[in-house]
């Protein structure tokens, strides 16, 4: 037991040291993968007030916070300064999540099953993580897909817990399948 806690452990390591090295963004700038990013901090002072939020208007949910702004900002300006190309940027219908894709990319599109999942019905909810589950291990392109959602449809989909703003990339393997390569935390950006 204490040698596969061990092994997980260091391959944790290994993922999350990958977006220091310069042949990570190497392979970023060749497009085909999947961007999975969590949204950014939220304001302490705002909370999702109905559960049925009105996804036109962001009074009563929690949107970003200056700190989840200047975070995507940051994002963005990484991967601009780093040339990585960036086809779709989807984003879930919250304005946390779609503020954090249009301040990091400067372009969003609504997908609907990027939605929270613990907001919707528990079948609704597993079909929409197969459908995602399906886009990211299908794509294909010369440019990254990115995808911006919540940390529990992230937990559900990779096992992987990320902190707000944080990215996981993903390389689409067919079918449903992908694996995940890299791990990219704001710390990690922050001398950009």
């Amino acid at each position: 037991m204490r040698n596969a806690l061990a092994l997980v452990f260091g391959i944790l390591l290994s993922v999350s040291a990958i977006a220091a090295d310069p042949a990570f963004w190497s392979k970023l700038q060749q497009g085909g993968y999947v961007i999975l990013m969590r949204h950014g901090p939220v304001d302490s002072m705002t909370h999702s007030t109905n559960p049925n939020a009105d996804f036109d208007n962001c009074v009563g949910q929690s949107n970003l916070s200056p700190q989840g702004q200047q975070e995507a900002a940051l994002t963005g300006r990484a991967f601009k300064k780093r040339h990585i190309p960036i086809g779709e940027v989807l984003a879930g219908p919250y304005c946390r999540t779609q503020d954090t894709a249009r301040i990091a990319f400067g372009k969003v599109q609504v997908w609907d099953a990027l939605d929270l999942q613990t907001a919707l019905p528990e079948d609704e909810a597993a079909k929409r993580a197969e459908a995602v589950s399906a886009r990211i291990g299908q794509y294909k392109g010369r440019k990254n897909l990115v995808l911006v959602t919540h940390k529990p449809n992230i937990d559900a989909l990779t096992l992987e817990l990320v902190a707000p703003g944080a990215i996981l990339i993903l390389q689409p393997g067919g079918g449903s399948d992908f694996s995940v390569v890299g791990r990219i935390a704001i710390k990690d950006l922050s001398n950009d």
